[in-house]
């Protein structure tokens, strides 16, 4: 996997984050990326059909912190803190 992606926020403007890790929950994949100090979980979302990978950013509360939890295990050796 390329270390950068680019996608589209709720308000349309395109930003380029940096992957950081990855990761498979219950059959679904995940990224955990950042753009300058802020870090997002994103869920790959694309269908059988799709050429590229399409991913969105985890809105639920409880998804997303259950993905914190596994993120901040798997960057552990990393000087990095995930903030629920």
């Amino acid at each position: 996997m390329d270390n950068k992606i680019s996608i589209i926020d709720d308000e349309g403007n395109e930003i380029e984050l940096i992957v950081i890790e990855t990761a498979k929950v219950e059959g679904r994949d995940y990224i955990l990326a950042s753009e300058d100090d802020n870090a997002y979980i994103l869920k790959d979302v694309s269908g059988d059909k799709d050429l590229d990978s399409v991913y969105e950013f985890v809105e639920d509360d409880k998804e997303l912190d259950m993905l914190a939890d596994v993120f901040s295990e798997l960057i552990s050796d990393m000087d990095i803190d995930i903030e629920k």
